[in-house]
């Protein structure tokens, strides 16, 4: 069962799906580089994430796009705080 906000912005479905794609490899051609424009321990952080995770990963934000925006940050912190653990050697 769909939500109302995924009923009103279902057309962006398509968009989303390409920015974020499920699949781990394409979600890592996209995202897991080393960009000096990205953010601190990103390439780190989906670097030491399982396919399993990635997926997860680009599902949840798919989800955010359209449920919750706001989230969006939220969710690259996670990754970007599982880099910074496991570059300073902290529990991942």
């Amino acid at each position: 069962m769909s939500t109302p906000n995924e009923r009103k912005y279902a057309h962006l479905r398509p968009v989303v799906t390409a920015w974020y794609p499920t699949d781990a490899a394409e979600f890592r051609a996209i995202y897991q580089w080393d960009n000096p424009r990205a953010p601190e321990y990103r390439l780190e952080g989906l670097a030491s994430m399982t396919d399993d995770q990635i997926h997860d990963l680009a599902q949840a934000l798919q989800d955010a796009v359209i449920e919750a925006p706001s989230q969006l940050g939220v969710l690259w912190g996670a990754v970007i705080d599982q880099g910074r653990r496991v570059t300073q050697g902290g529990p991942a």
